[in-house]
């Protein structure tokens, strides 16, 4: 079953009262399956609510993602674009990297094996 962990890096952007994080990180760990993506999915909306220009997905402890589980990752993508944020994928590794592979998902997420860099590429604003 895969834990979260929210890691809101605050650094403000823009001018208000409410503070905008940059950059918000959500780790996930174990499996990502149809049994724990409606919670994950869940986890993910919370982070985009506030708007953050960055949101990551960090994945340096997920070992399985399913067919079923890789869902959350095209749904999160679609609401990350129609909020204006960014997300990107990293620490994907092994068995979570082949499985994003293999369902085509390489293709519109932007993905890095280690923490990466932050530039622009597919699946950005």
């Amino acid at each position: 079953m895969a834990r979260l962990l929210h890691h809101p890096l605050r650094e403000l952007r823009g001018v208000g009262s409410d503070p905008v994080p940059e950059h918000v990180v959500v780790r996930l760990s174990g499996e990502i399956t149809s049994t724990n993506v409606g919670r994950i999915g869940a986890s993910l909306r919370t982070a985009l609510r506030s708007r953050p220009a960055v949101l990551e997905i960090d994945l340096g402890e997920v070992i399985h993602i399913s067919g079923d589980g890789a869902v959350v990752f095209f749904t999160a993508l679609r609401e990350a674009r129609a909020r204006g944020t960014r997300m990107i994928v990293t620490n994907v590794r092994g068995r979570a990297l082949d499985a994003l592979r293999q369902l085509g998902l390489a293709r519109v997420l932007v993905m890095h094996e280690g923490d990466g860099p932050r530039e622009s590429g597919p699946g950005n604003r």
